[in-house]
């Protein structure tokens, strides 16, 4: 009996050990669903590559000192921001990040997360706060395309009767 016991043990032990286990939830502060290896945006004629490691860690040069949450949701963390360096918080919401907030020697700037029923952002409410004096924006976002793991490929951003178009390519951890 304690052979059968062992040789499952073993059995699962192989099994499983291929298998890693996504620790960190970073994909949420870009939007995506899933095992995410990169996504290369592209935005007006520039492009910009965003990799995660197989764990679910966001790989950027311009995040520095994050902290998570035993959850695996990063809170807070340093961010060089047009060569100044600033302070990061996140905030989550049933798995969803709903705020943003960046300060720096100059000021704040808040960003709200509003989310349509299927897990796309709808609008990003962005408030800027210098010297006591406050500003809002609202980016509103229209999805045109989806890739198979339902993360969006193609939207348009509107913003006082403005607009401009943001596409995105997606690679999957296999």
């Amino acid at each position: 009996m304690k052979t059968i016991r062992y040789i499952l043990m073993l059995l699962m032990l192989t099994v499983t050990s291929g298998i890693q286990a996504q620790l960190y939830h970073d994909n949420l502060l870009e939007n995506v669903k899933g095992k995410v290896k990169y996504i290369v945006y592209s935005r007006n004629s520039k492009s910009e590559v965003v990799n995660f490691s197989q764990d679910g860690k966001i790989q950027r040069s311009d995040i520095i000192n994050p902290t998570y949450n035993k959850y695996g949701y990063m809170t807070r963390c340093q961010n060089l921001l047009y060569g100044t360096y600033c302070d990061k918080t996140y905030e989550y919401k049933n798995g969803k990040l709903v705020k943003e907030c960046i300060k720096t020697g100059d000021g704040t700037a808040i960003t709200e997360y509003i989310y349509n029923d299927d897990g796309t952002v709808r609008d990003e409410v962005h408030t800027i706060i210098v010297n006591g004096l406050s500003k809002s924006f609202t980016l509103s976002a229209q999805y045109k395309d989806f890739d198979q793991q339902g993360n969006w490929t193609r939207r348009i951003i509107s913003c006082n009767n403005k607009t401009f178009a943001d596409s995105r390519v997606i690679l999957y951890w296999e």
